[in-house]
């Protein structure tokens, strides 16, 4: 599953659980409202360590893409094709970095 698809799954489901918080404490006492909250903030928690993850490979992804841009660009011999390749590389490096911003 790709990262945009797995936030947009997360943010519906915040969402759901944010309405379903406010139907629940119409008709809740507030002990079952504060069980329900503790489960609501455990999983919480797991998808926030998720999410970190993610963080971290699209990071580790962003440094490899560097290197390898770098490393390719000392291996080709033609100077006009390694500025154009440096070019669409660093393209698509900056789109990966602000797809990752919009992440965290």
């Amino acid at each position: 599953m790709n990262h945009q698809c797995f936030l947009s799954l997360l943010l519906t489901s915040l969402l759901n659980m944010k309405i379903n918080v406010t139907v629940k404490i119409s008709s809740q006492t507030l002990s079952q409202l504060l069980i329900d909250t503790k489960e609501d903030n455990k999983a919480l928690q797991n998808d926030l360590i998720n999410l970190r993850q993610l963080y971290k490979e699209a990071q580790e992804d962003i440094l490899l893409l560097r290197e390898n841009s770098a490393r390719q660009s000392l291996v080709r011999g033609h100077q006009g094709d390694v500025t154009q390749d440096v070019s669409v590389r660093q393209d698509l490096i900056i789109q990966l970095e602000e797809h990752q911003e919009k992440v965290s």
